[in-house]
């Protein structure tokens, strides 16, 4: 009889250690970053070929996870809400598509690409981070361009673009709707300067 018992209380403290009573920690909510950007037409049928580079970001800002900032050159992120991938690399399709739109060139390709392109175009994110120092909050964002002539490697646009959007809540959500508003508008600024001041961009072939 006393071993039946010690064999059902060794099942019991068995079972009991098999359950795991921590509280399980919220999932991690992933969100794409996407814009409407409005782009004026070309006139001129585009003749040549633009490679779009895969942007960079600053250090700080090359991570999928989303920033904030409550003291001057301090940054935080939160931590249950990310970006699906970093924003640079969600940014690459975006100015594709958009550059596309504007009919300025024959084709627009994403680097890498085999296809012999006339113009190279590099983007950089100085900056997209949600800035607590204000109230309310806003989600600042900056962008450097660089469009080059691929066979000279000569500048023929060199530009930064920012834009301050306020946030529509004091927390993750808020910064993402924003940062997709900022980006629409820096994106439409973005394709028309390249537009019209480089004039002869894909105009070579």
């Amino acid at each position: 009889m006393r071993r039946t018992l010690l064999a059902a209380a060794a099942l019991v403290l068995g079972a009991c250690s098999a359950i795991d009573l921590r509280t399980p920690e919220p999932a991690i909510t992933r969100y794409l970053l996407d814009a409407a950007v409005h782009v004026p037409v070309s006139d001129a049928v585009g003749s040549g070929v633009l490679l779009v580079e895969m942007p960079t970001a600053r250090p700080g800002f090359d991570t999928p996870r989303i920033a904030y900032s409550r003291k001057p050159l301090a940054i935080d992120y939160y931590t249950r809400s990310e970006w699906a991938d970093t924003p640079a690399r969600q940014l690459q399709p975006l100015l594709v598509r958009a550059l596309e739109a504007s009919a300025a060139w024959r084709a627009v390709t994403a680097a890498p690409s085999p296809v012999l392109a006339d113009q190279r175009l590099g983007v950089d994110i100085l900056e997209l981070v949600q800035d607590f120092t204000v109230t309310p909050s806003v989600v600042r964002l900056r962008l450097r361009l660089t469009l080059s002539e691929v066979a000279s490697r000569r500048a023929l646009v060199t530009r930064t673009l920012a834009t301050v959007e306020p946030a529509d809540s004091e927390d993750a959500y808020g910064s993402i709707e924003a940062s997709k508003r900022a980006l629409s508008r820096l994106l439409s600024g973005l394709v028309a300067d390249v537009m019209s001041d480089a004039p002869t961009a894909g105009a070579r072939r």
